[in-house]
């Protein structure tokens, strides 16, 4: 033995067999570490993988549901707004179009578009309130999916899908939180995270997320987009979704058997959870995963997924946990997976691996026995040859070996590699340039950069003709609408003909079926491919490929690639790559038809905006001849009565003055009520003749002086007010352009109404002032007196209408009425009020700081 390790063959079977064991047992240990830790990071990966796709996911399903609320919105900002029944049919439409949604709405703030007074006496009217305000709601029957209900949103003045919209559109975010109990955020929400996803993402003007609550029983949330008319808030339309949904959503999505999925809001509240559905619209704290939540929640990126290992809090097991962020709503989604799950792949490849080495090294020695002879055997004939001619034996020649192959496979090997990685390469940028370019060209000229995307695809993998085409699901056939040739050869006329199950029924079923077409030779196709085969044998096709395009298992078309004139053979990962074309090149054309059908919506929107405003001109033009003759009605009555109401107010005194003492106590009083009648019935057609009158009389424009006019008002009224304390607040009043004795009449209305409406005080109050408000001079007349219930106030001004009885304050009704008339009517101004009952009013009139001859009428 130890004279075998002295040989040459000894020694490199020694050296070597002693060298490859140990190599090969550090391999092995080596292979086993990195195994385990690959199979481990495969799975993690996986796991990531997926969560980043579900995410994804989310995120698109985010962006289609506020996409379509935002189109809502911005269909009542570009001309629906104020129209209340095409609105209420677009909605309906909406909603129709959209399974998927629970609910869609579109809410006004009160009276925004000016028409809540109109709509205010059809009380009980589904979406509208007692006042008139406009918030219809449209809602999805649970049972029966397909039936669609009205009725009127509620909790607006407290609710995170309005009020909580409104207050972050304006910046208030943190009583916009503090809007609803139910929807309160945890512990752990960081408020400036919302205002910092809000400036990211834009959303202050463009949509919210709502927090998950309860409506009906039903958690929901909702996505909401401000509607801005003049650059105000005016409102929101919004779209509500099912949590189920969202539930059944993510349960379809687990490729694990122990995966579960958790998914929470922005504020931290629990949106999903797919074991456990009573978790939902709770927040983290309240969970009992609480911990492995609030790891990810707070160290949440927005461009990674985040993986760590904890113990579940339900089955005390180890479970790898995965979370990452979605962009539009800033929501975290959470994915679990058992660590025996992750771990099971690597126990069940280790055990045949040690099984193999454990072989392999029995096997080893007598290989190493053949190498060494192998490798010794020339050195052996050498020392033999030398001691032949060392003996004097010189006829034999030496052998030599032939040279081997392997250097020369390996450079081939390497080449081809090399090859490959280089087309992959070029593909892979081909199509993010052709991305890149069609998701910033405009929708019209989508169809000239695809053909070209065409010619550039076809030019890579070796093709000379090329199609779009399109599938027609109402008569079931193929379209084709894109074509490129090498020769800019025109289609033939057959080109344009639909393509259905009696041409290409092949075809047909395996694109319905997702299956990619791949055919290096034509002749190889199926049997039942015939006709396909006699088809594209008469057009001179030999080789191509065809990928299907599909939506949601639904398939749309498909590209095809034709080899003419020629055999051509596909490279690996071709089919991957086209995939992907594919998907670059549907999502093209699908936003293209979409913005096209946007165009068109609009463009009838505004047709109907333009009819409706023809109607509306006609129907103000009626009105405005209607009033004059009402006008000028009123005025004939009042004044025609005035003569009969002479007659008897004379007639009373002269019977009174002869019979009044000759009366009992009961007839009396029956006299002074017939003569209190006739007196306030002639301060009625008084009244009533004044404020005909105002229509009537010309105006005569000149320098309203407002301090001598409330100087003289008052010292009028000093006798009158001898016994009362009045204290009299009056700050700089400036003159303007109008006619002085209207105004003078407003005046007058607006300080007896304060004087009338405090007498039970026992210091009277009255501010009289002005303000520069929104381009025009406001005027105003503030008093402590009983004030009025602001729900009525759209009453005050009109004719006839009072808020308190005679019994409390006397009055006719018409003096509100006079000033609107004055103001509004023949000075292009404004009139309202303002008042908390109990603590006194205030009544405003605005007129235009310019008062020129364009303004008074």
């Amino acid at each position: 033995m130890f004279r075998f390790t002295k040989t040459i063959r000894g020694k490199v079977i020694t050296y070597v067999y002693l060298s490859v064991i140990s190599i090969l047992g550090l391999i092995l240990v080596v292979y086993v570490i990195t195994l385990n830790n690959s199979l481990q990071s495969n799975a993690i990966t996986n796991l990531q993988l997926n969560v980043t796709d579900v995410a994804e996911e989310l995120n698109n399903k985010n962006i289609e549901a506020l996409t379509l609320a935002r189109m809502m919105a911005v269909a009542q900002e570009q001309g629906m707004f104020g129209n209340r029944f095409t609105t209420l049919e677009y909605i309906h439409a909406v909603l129709e179009s959209k399974e998927r949604y629970k609910g869609a709405y579109i809410c006004y703030e009160p009276d925004a578009d000016g028409r809540d007074a109109e709509f205010a006496g059809l009380i009980g009217e589904p979406g509208l309130t007692r006042t008139g305000r406009f918030i219809p709601y449209w809602k999805r029957d649970r049972v029966q999916p397909n039936t669609l209900t009205l009725e009127s949103s509620i909790g607006m003045d407290s609710s995170l899908y309005y009020q909580g919209v409104k207050l972050i559109y304006e910046g208030n975010y943190t009583e916009a939180i503090g809007l609803q109990q139910e929807s309160q955020p945890s512990k752990y929400y960081n408020m400036d995270t919302l205002r910092l996803a809000h400036i990211l993402h834009g959303s202050t003007h463009r949509g919210f997320i709502t927090e998950p609550y309860f409506y009906n029983d039903s958690p929901i949330i909702e996505h909401v987009s401000p509607i801005q008319i003049d650059g105000r808030f005016a409102g929101v339309a919004g779209i509500d979704r099912r949590l189920s949904e969202i539930r059944q959503f993510l349960s379809q999505r687990r490729v694990y058997n122990t995966q579960e999925y958790i998914l929470v809001s922005r504020m931290g509240r629990i949106i999903a959870a797919t074991h456990d559905t009573s978790m939902i619209a709770h927040t983290i704290e309240n969970s009992l995963y609480e911990k492995v939540l609030f790891s990810l929640y707070t160290i949440r990126k927005h461009d990674s997924v985040y993986v760590t290992k904890m113990k579940d809090p339900r089955l005390k097991k180890d479970y790898f946990y995965a979370g990452t962020h979605i962009d539009l709503g800033d929501w975290t989604l959470m994915a679990q997976v058992s660590e025996e799950e992750i771990i099971a792949p690597t126990r069940e490849a280790l055990l045949p691996t040690l099984l193999i080495a454990a072989l392999g090294l029995l096997g080893l020695f007598p290989l190493l026995m053949w190498i060494a002879n192998a490798a010794t055997r020339p050195i052996e004939k050498a020392i033999s040859t030398a001691k032949r001619i060392a003996s004097g034996q010189l006829e034999h020649e030496i052998d030599v070996a032939p040279q081997d192959t392997e250097s020369t496979e390996l450079l081939d090997a390497l080449r081809a590699m090399s090859n490959s990685i280089s087309y992959y390469e070029q593909f892979k940028n081909l199509l993010y340039k052709i991305a890149t370019r069609l998701i910033s060209v405009r929708a019209e000229r989508i169809d000239e950069h695809l053909n070209e995307a065409l010619a550039q695809i076809s030019e890579v993998i070796g093709c000379n003709r090329s199609h779009v085409i399109r599938y027609s699901v109402g008569d079931d056939a193929l379209y084709f609408t894109h074509r490129w040739s090498e020769d800019n050869s025109e289609p033939p006329a057959s080109m344009s003909a639909p393509y259905g199950k009696d041409q290409l029924p092949y075809v047909l079923e395996e694109l319905k079926a997702n299956r990619t077409i791949i055919v290096e030779k034509v002749s190889d196709l199926p049997e039942r491919a015939n006709k396909e085969v006699q088809l594209m044998e008469a057009i001179g096709i030999e080789s191509f490929i065809m990928v299907p395009l599909h939506i949601e298992d639904e398939l749309k078309g498909a590209l095809l690639f034709n080899a003419i004139g020629f055999r051509h053979t596909f490279k690996e990962r071709t089919i991957e790559l086209l995939e992907l074309a594919g998907f670059i090149f549907l999502s093209a054309l699908e936003r293209r038809s979409f913005e096209l059908e946007i165009l068109a919506w609009n463009q009838e929107l505004e047709r109907r905006v333009d009819e409706r405003t023809a109607e509306l001109a006609k129907a103000n033009d009626d009105l405005a001849s209607v009033n004059k003759e009402l006008e000028s009605f009123s005025y004939s009555v009042s004044h025609d009565l005035r003569a009969p109401l002479r007659h008897i107010s004379g007639f009373s005194d002269l019977l009174k003055r002869k019979v009044y003492d000759k009366l009992e106590e009961s007839e009396r009083k029956y006299f002074d009520k017939i003569t209190a009648a006739s007196t306030e019935m002639g301060h009625l057609i008084d009244d009533l003749l004044s404020f005909s009158r105002m229509g009537r009389v010309e105006l005569k424009k000149g320098t309203v002086r407002n301090d001598i006019i409330i100087n003289d008002i008052i010292t009028n009224l000093e006798g009158v007010l001898a016994d009362r304390d009045v204290e009299w607040t009056i700050g700089e009043l400036p003159d303007f352009e109008g006619d002085p004795t209207m105004i003078k009449l407003v005046w007058m209305n607006l300080i007896s109404n304060a004087l009338k409406f405090t007498r039970d005080r026992e210091r009277t109050e009255i501010t009289i002032g002005h303000e520069d408000r929104d381009g025009k001079q406001v005027y105003f007349v503030k008093d402590n007196g009983v004030g009025f219930d602001p729900e009525y106030k759209h009453k005050l001004f009109g004719i006839f209408e009072r808020l308190h009885s005679n019994q409390e304050f006397e009055g006719t009704g018409i003096g509100l009425a006079n000033i609107r008339k004055i103001i509004v009517d023949r000075h292009d101004g404004e009139v309202w009020a303002e008042s908390v009952q109990g603590k006194g009013a205030t009544f405003y009139f605005a007129v235009p700081i310019t008062m020129d001859a364009q303004h008074v009428t």
